[in-house]
């Protein structure tokens, strides 16, 4: 198979491997994309409040997307591309299905994430939940989770400029939304803590007590920007998914009119061919 159509299918380097396994099943790619995008692109929307979406409610209605489209969907088109010898794919797809199936555990009310926090238990399952996504510490613990899935996007893109242009920009657009969401969370800390603060001293100090709502309630704003900022971002990426999907999904059916994904392993040439290049010009020089 052509490198270039190679790559396109299955977003990974064509590789040397022992079975032909690639040429008996079917592509596992678009699937993947297809989970990944059903699951993205509603939590995007979520996270940029359109048409009433609450922006802080981080998606939740979506739970059952993030679970079965870009958890259980995603995983299982990983390990088809680890059967098929795809390193990069299969770590790729595992990374962002095991993220959303981490994502969904923790809205899910039977896991407790969020109720942990609370000071005091509720009368509900529901109240202690409510409670806990209160706490300053909610919100910094579970930022951290985004950052290093912000570091683990920022690997994805620097070996993706070796496979296509719309995948470099896909996983950039992740990458961004994950900075930008886990700042917010990080402010929303600090606005919580402004606010605690404030009730604290609301019976002492009227002024001061003042001052820290009124720099809660920046930090809440800015929170809510940066959280539109990242959905904004995930939005973006989602729609280079759905076109890099509908890219492979027109090559696979053999449509008689194809879109590119501009590939870049010519581009970016890899170290194996690099070296053979020079073991030739050495050869041509010794003659």
């Amino acid at each position: 198979m052509d490198p270039a159509v190679y790559e396109q299918l299955f977003l990974n380097p064509q590789t040397a491997v022992k079975h032909d396994l690639r040429r008996t099943f079917a592509i596992p790619t678009p699937l993947a994309l297809v989970g990944f995008g059903i699951a993205l692109t509603p939590l995007s929307c979520c996270l940029m409040g359109w048409r009433g979406a609450d922006q802080m409610k981080m998606g939740n209605a979506d739970i059952g997307a993030y679970m079965w489209f870009g958890g259980f969907t995603v995983v299982l088109s990983a390990l088809m591309e680890f059967v098929m010898g795809n390193t990069f794919s299969f770590v790729l797809f595992m990374g962002y299905g095991a993220w959303f199936l981490t994502y969904a555990a923790t809205l899910q009310p039977f896991y407790n994430a969020a109720g942990a926090y609370a000071p005091t238990p509720g009368a509900t399952q529901a109240a202690t939940q409510s409670t806990g996504q209160l706490s300053p510490g909610y919100p910094s613990s579970f930022a951290f989770v985004l950052v290093f899935m912000a570091v683990f996007s920022l690997l994805m893109l620097i070996c993706s400029v070796r496979v296509n242009v719309v995948l470099v920009v896909l996983i950039f657009g992740v990458f961004l939304g994950f900075v930008l969401v886990a700042a917010a969370l990080f402010i929303e800390n600090a606005a919580l803590l402004d606010a605690n603060a404030a009730v604290a001293l609301s019976g002492t100090d009227s002024a001061a007590a003042e001052a820290l709502l009124s720099s809660a309630v920046s930090k809440r704003a800015l929170t809510l920007k940066l959280v539109k900022g990242g959905g904004a971002a995930y939005f973006a990426s989602s729609m280079m998914n759905w076109y890099l999907a509908l890219a492979i999904l027109l090559f696979a059916v053999d449509f008689p009119i194809l879109i590119g994904v501009y590939d870049l392993s010519t581009v970016v040439p890899g170290k194996s061919q690099l070296e053979g290049e020079h073991r030739k010009n050495k050869a041509k020089k010794q003659k």
